[in-house]
Protein backbone atom coordinates (compact mmCIF):
# COMPACT_ATOMS: atom_id res chain seq x y z
CA UNK A 1 0.00 0.00 0.00
CA UNK A 2 1.32 3.45 -0.88
CA UNK A 3 -0.04 6.70 0.48
CA UNK A 4 0.95 10.20 -0.56
CA UNK A 5 0.43 12.96 1.96
CA UNK A 6 -0.83 16.24 0.54
CA UNK A 7 1.46 18.85 2.06
CA UNK A 8 -1.09 21.64 1.53
CA UNK A 9 -3.72 19.88 3.64
CA UNK A 10 -1.49 19.25 6.64
CA UNK A 11 0.65 22.37 6.90
CA UNK A 12 -0.78 25.88 6.86
CA UNK A 13 2.81 27.16 6.71
CA UNK A 14 3.29 25.38 3.38
CA UNK A 15 0.09 26.96 2.13
CA UNK A 16 1.40 30.41 3.02
CA UNK A 17 5.07 30.05 2.09
CA UNK A 18 5.03 27.20 -0.37
CA UNK A 19 7.04 24.01 -0.10
CA UNK A 20 8.20 23.55 -3.67
CA UNK A 21 10.10 20.34 -4.25
CA UNK A 22 9.05 18.85 -0.92
CA UNK A 23 7.14 15.62 -0.79
CA UNK A 24 6.46 12.58 1.34
CA UNK A 25 5.40 9.08 0.37
CA UNK A 26 4.50 6.26 2.78
CA UNK A 27 4.92 2.61 1.82
CA UNK A 28 3.94 -0.28 4.06
CA UNK A 29 5.38 -3.78 3.70
CA UNK A 30 5.74 -6.89 5.84
CA UNK A 31 8.64 -5.38 7.83
CA UNK A 32 7.19 -1.96 8.62
CA UNK A 33 6.62 1.42 7.00
CA UNK A 34 9.00 3.43 4.82
CA UNK A 35 8.60 7.20 4.72
CA UNK A 36 10.36 8.64 1.68
CA UNK A 37 11.13 12.33 2.06
CA UNK A 38 12.03 14.57 -0.87
CA UNK A 39 13.47 18.10 -0.74
CA UNK A 40 14.16 20.36 2.22
CA UNK A 41 13.02 19.59 5.76
CA UNK A 42 12.85 22.99 7.42
CA UNK A 43 10.51 25.19 9.46
CA UNK A 44 7.83 25.05 6.79
CA UNK A 45 7.97 21.33 6.06
CA UNK A 46 8.81 19.80 9.44
CA UNK A 47 5.12 19.72 10.52
CA UNK A 48 4.32 17.69 7.40
CA UNK A 49 7.10 15.22 8.24
CA UNK A 50 5.77 15.00 11.80
CA UNK A 51 2.31 14.11 10.56
CA UNK A 52 3.72 11.54 8.15
CA UNK A 53 5.76 9.86 10.87
CA UNK A 54 2.72 9.77 13.15
CA UNK A 55 0.67 8.16 10.37
CA UNK A 56 3.48 5.67 9.75
CA UNK A 57 3.40 4.62 13.41
CA UNK A 58 -0.34 3.89 13.44
CA UNK A 59 -0.84 0.23 14.23
CA UNK A 60 2.53 -0.01 16.00
CA UNK A 61 4.71 -1.36 13.20
CA UNK A 62 8.03 -2.77 14.47
CA UNK A 63 9.99 -0.53 12.10
CA UNK A 64 9.59 2.93 10.58
CA UNK A 65 12.32 3.77 8.09
CA UNK A 66 12.95 7.25 6.74
CA UNK A 67 14.30 7.07 3.19
CA UNK A 68 16.36 10.25 3.18
CA UNK A 69 18.08 9.77 -0.17
CA UNK A 70 16.12 12.59 -1.83
CA UNK A 71 16.53 14.99 1.15
CA UNK A 72 18.53 18.07 0.12
CA UNK A 73 18.57 19.84 3.51
CA UNK A 74 17.47 19.22 7.07
CA UNK A 75 17.29 21.96 9.69
CA UNK A 76 16.85 21.91 13.42
CA UNK A 77 13.06 21.63 13.16
CA UNK A 78 13.40 18.49 11.06
CA UNK A 79 15.92 17.01 13.47
CA UNK A 80 13.52 17.73 16.33
CA UNK A 81 10.76 15.86 14.52
CA UNK A 82 13.05 12.87 13.99
CA UNK A 83 14.05 12.86 17.67
CA UNK A 84 10.40 12.95 18.75
CA UNK A 85 9.56 10.11 16.34
CA UNK A 86 12.44 8.03 17.66
CA UNK A 87 11.18 8.50 21.24
CA UNK A 88 7.66 7.60 20.18
CA UNK A 89 8.82 4.44 18.42
CA UNK A 90 10.97 3.42 21.41
CA UNK A 91 8.01 3.83 23.76
CA UNK A 92 6.13 1.35 21.56
CA UNK A 93 9.10 -1.06 21.42
CA UNK A 94 9.62 -0.13 17.79
CA UNK A 95 12.59 1.17 15.83
CA UNK A 96 13.15 4.27 13.71
CA UNK A 97 16.00 4.25 11.19
CA UNK A 98 17.26 6.55 8.45
CA UNK A 99 18.18 4.95 5.13
CA UNK A 100 20.03 6.22 2.05
CA UNK A 101 21.28 9.39 3.73
CA UNK A 102 23.62 11.70 1.86
CA UNK A 103 27.10 12.57 3.12
CA UNK A 104 25.77 16.01 4.08
CA UNK A 105 22.92 14.53 6.12
CA UNK A 106 25.24 12.01 7.79
CA UNK A 107 27.52 14.89 8.78
CA UNK A 108 24.58 16.78 10.31
CA UNK A 109 23.51 13.63 12.17
CA UNK A 110 27.08 13.13 13.41
CA UNK A 111 27.29 16.70 14.71
CA UNK A 112 24.01 16.22 16.58
CA UNK A 113 25.00 12.74 17.79
CA UNK A 114 22.21 11.00 15.93
CA UNK A 115 24.34 8.63 13.87
CA UNK A 116 22.80 5.64 15.66
CA UNK A 117 19.70 6.24 13.53
CA UNK A 118 21.56 5.69 10.26
CA UNK A 119 21.14 2.24 8.82
CA UNK A 120 24.24 0.94 7.05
Amino acid sequence: MTNVIDRQSVSPVCTLLGCDGFGIRLREDSVGVTVTVTGEVDLATAPVLMRALRLAAVGDPPLVAIDAGPVTFIGSHGLGVILAARQSMRSRSGTLVIRHSSARLRKTLAITRLTDLVEA
